[in-house]
């Protein structure tokens, strides 16, 4: 146990001192941690005089001084000859605890305050509650749009009151923050969205637009909208065909985008950031990944921890999400055909998600990707118009592509069950099913 140095969860004292109370609130607020008395923060151990005093004396401190009382331990042990107290602090279940008035956190091997907004998360958490789930600062909300979308997915007649309660968008006490966020002006200081196009360089902007005081669902459009016109399909002769081709794959940027948006920390008073460069776009939500969702979680796109359930579940029931946790994959699976890839990007106050463009300027033996799929099979099924049987080489011809990417085109059929294969090696033909 103080085989090693000092760290986020560990910090060594040479006596009791009243500022080991500062640690002794940030352990409880946010992690297990040990204060081991008798060691300096060299790691030279000194030993406790006084065992039962040191430890009659932590105790009442943090009776008298923590509020609220948090779980701890005192025991000892002995090191070099010497005996230690070692203090042991539970994260509590009802933050923030409080030393004179003030919440404390561990920052590598330091304690600072809180701030606003960290204490703001405390708060919620000791009452078992989501952002989303506060009373809305502005009462006086309407949901025309929302009130549109829900008409035309679910076909309902109107947002009536008993609905929106069921969406968790009103409580006892009146509209919650959700229900502000959904509304048709939840306020100007409210998920505000920032979206730029850039030129050749981060000085020249073709297009910034700021998305405040407006509805999250406007959001989700308009950024869509743009990024729909500057990300546009196009047409690319190939071969004897005609092909449409993509820049940015528009599942990854519906994905991206709605996970910044259910996703992001609304407590912090930070827009999200779409940033569309000529080679890349990127979208920055605020607030780093939910609690007890890990990086390695995350990026496995198996494991779903919404920060805004209420949210989520609005948008699920609008078919503008599908499923938990498959944002992530879905993006990672739109960039399958393609050398480029995506990446996500994680500090402890952002996560970003970069979506590159692709490009069609090589031949990439390794996959190449055919934007409109159903076209493809139907150019490979009319090759049996005037045979039983194809080979590799006919799709070759049909499609202006190379042997390696005709093979994929024909195991995708095969999957499919569009067409079978017959044969091995030089012999192998496909015959329709």
């Amino acid at each position: 146990m103080i085989e090693v140095p000092e760290s986020s969860d560990c910090e060594y004292k040479e006596v009791y001192t009243p500022s080991c109370l500062k640690t002794v609130s940030a352990f409880a607020n946010y992690l297990d941690g040990r204060i081991i008395f008798g060691i300096k923060d060299d790691s030279t151990v000194l030993g406790v005089e006084n065992v039962q005093q040191l430890m009659l004396q932590v105790e009442h401190a943090i009776n008298d001084e923590i509020s609220p009382r948090p779980s701890y331990t005192l025991s000892t042990c002995t090191r070099e000859g010497r005996q230690l107290v070692v203090l042991s602090v539970c994260k509590g279940l009802n933050p923030p605890y409080y030393y004179q008035n003030r919440a404390y956190m561990r920052s590598d091997t330091s304690t600072a305050p809180v701030d606003a907004a960290q204490l703001r998360q405390l708060v919620l958490q000791g009452c078992a509650l989501a952002y989303e789930e506060l009373p809305a600062s502005k009462q006086d909300l309407s949901f025309k749009q929302l009130e549109a979308e829900f008409q035309k997915v679910l076909g309902i007649e109107a947002l009536n009151n008993d609905l929106l309660k069921t969406l968790g968008l009103v409580n006892r006490q009146g509209y919650t923050y959700a229900g502000q966020l959904l509304s048709d002006s939840p306020g100007p200081y409210h998920a505000s969205l920032d979206i730029a196009r850039f030129g050749e360089s981060s000085s020249i902007f073709l297009h910034r637009e700021s998305l405040e005081d407006c509805s999250v669902l406007y959001q989700y459009h308009r950024v869509l909208e743009l990024l729909d016109a500057w990300y546009a399909q196009y047409e690319q002769v190939s071969g004897f065909y005609r092909e449409n081709r993509i820049q940015i794959p528009r599942e990854a940027c519906r994905e991206a985008l709605v996970n910044a948006l259910v996703h992001r920390d609304y407590s912090l008073r930070v827009g999200i950031r779409v940033a569309a460069y000529p080679d890349r776009l990127e979208i920055t939500s605020p607030g780093s990944l939910p609690s007890g969702l890990s990086l390695a979680e995350y990026l496995s796109g198996r494991i779903s921890v919404p920060r805004n359930a209420i949210l989520a579940q609005v948008f699920l029931r609008l078919s503008i999400m599908e499923r938990f946790a498959t944002g992530v994959r879905r993006i990672q699976e739109s960039y399958r055909d393609f050398l480029q890839k995506p990446s996500f990007l994680v500090t402890e106050n952002t996560v970003t998600v970069v979506l590159p463009k692709v490009s069609y300027t090589e031949v990439h033996e390794r996959k190449v990707y055919v934007s409109d799929r159903k076209a493809v099979h139907q150019r490979v099924l009319s090759l049996f118009f005037t045979t039983e049987t194809i080979t590799r080489s006919d799709v070759e011809h049909q499609l202006g592509i190379s042997a390696t990417s005709a093979k994929r085109v024909l195991a995708g059929m095969v999957q499919s069950y569009l067409v079978k294969k017959e044969g091995v090696g030089p012999a192998t033909r496909y015959r329709r099913m």
